[in-house]
């Protein structure tokens, strides 16, 4: 009796954890990381690509970061529990193999990236407005601790490829990042690439 009620409580425990935690990433902004959840999460199909089966995981949309990265809620399988029982998961997701503008002026290099920026994260949440769900596949983590995915509509859109054609995202594959600032940005006020008269004053 008691080693049953010591298991319902660590049960209540840890799905109160995983709760609070989800909040604290969402509406804190506190790094996905410190909560991540080992995958893999429950497929729900899979496609051949050659000799290996890449799987394919459904997604609820919780909140649109920037141009290439969401919030998303995924199932993931209780292991002491019976079958059909899932905790709900906040992860961050960045889309694979874009790049898209920064709209943070901290992050941008000019103004014209900060407007493309914004562009592109309202062109985002446009196409994520028609669905409440996406489509992962090709799934990993990157270096932050998000998960790296390709991203698609539930009819099989693929949303970093739509981003490109609407020139709002270029093709990124892990090397250095191409500009998105029509001109160089001008040296600062007393940096030392500065000209004479900016320095003289």
């Amino acid at each position: 009796m008691i080693n049953n009620k010591l298991f319902w409580f660590t049960v209540l425990l840890m799905a109160a954890m995983l709760v609070f935690g989800g909040i604290l990433v969402q509406y804190w902004g506190l790094p996905a990381q410190t909560f991540s959840m080992p995958m893999p999460f429950v497929p729900v199909a899979a496609t051949s690509e050659g000799d290996s089966k890449e799987m394919i995981y459904r997604a609820a949309i919780v909140k649109v970061i920037d141009g290439d990265t969401i919030t998303v809620v995924i199932s993931v399988p209780i292991p002491w529990g019976k079958n059909g029982m899932f905790l709900l998961v906040p992860e961050w997701v960045r889309i694979c193999c874009i790049d898209t503008p920064e709209s943070s002026r901290s992050q941008a290099k000019c103004e014209e990236e900060i407007q493309l920026g914004q562009k592109a994260k309202d062109y985002l949440t446009e196409i994520l407005t028609s669905t409440t769900k996406v489509l992962l596949s090709h799934v990993d983590r990157d270096k932050y601790g998000r998960l790296l995915a390709k991203v698609a509509t539930l009819n099989g859109q693929d949303i970093g490829e739509m981003m490109i054609d609407k020139k709002l995202a270029k093709p990124y594959y892990g090397k250095t990042k191409s500009s998105w600032c029509s001109e160089t940005p001008k040296a600062p006020k007393g940096d030392k690439n500065g000209d004479e008269k900016t320095l003289a004053k």
